[in-house]
């Protein structure tokens, strides 16, 4: 008896994480563009890291410029998280 409500517990776990795996409107369209995003990122870091080398004797400038940086660095890692967690889906 014990065993068959345990089968049936994990039949229900098993149903509900199948659920799951798929994507909602608002997911598909955050996977639409997520690449982009992405790219994005990566060029507008890219285009700092060129401005702090030209401008490498004003402070002023370099303490704004890596204020940006780091805000753009953590914007990367939350996307690149955000298009691992999305990847897992299956469609």
């Amino acid at each position: 008896m014990a065993n068959q409500v345990q089968k049936a517990e994990k039949e229900k776990v098993v149903k509900v994480r199948e659920d799951k795996k798929r994507m909602t409107y608002q997911e598909k369209q955050e996977w639409a563009s997520i690449e982009g995003d992405i790219e994005a990122l990566e060029n507008r870091i890219a285009t700092i890291e060129e401005e702090m080398q030209a401008n490498g004797s004003d402070f002023g400038k370099l303490a704004t410029l890596q204020k940006e940086l780091d805000e753009k660095n953590e914007e990367l890692l939350e996307k690149y998280d955000r298009y691992e967690y999305l990847s897992d889906f299956d469609g």
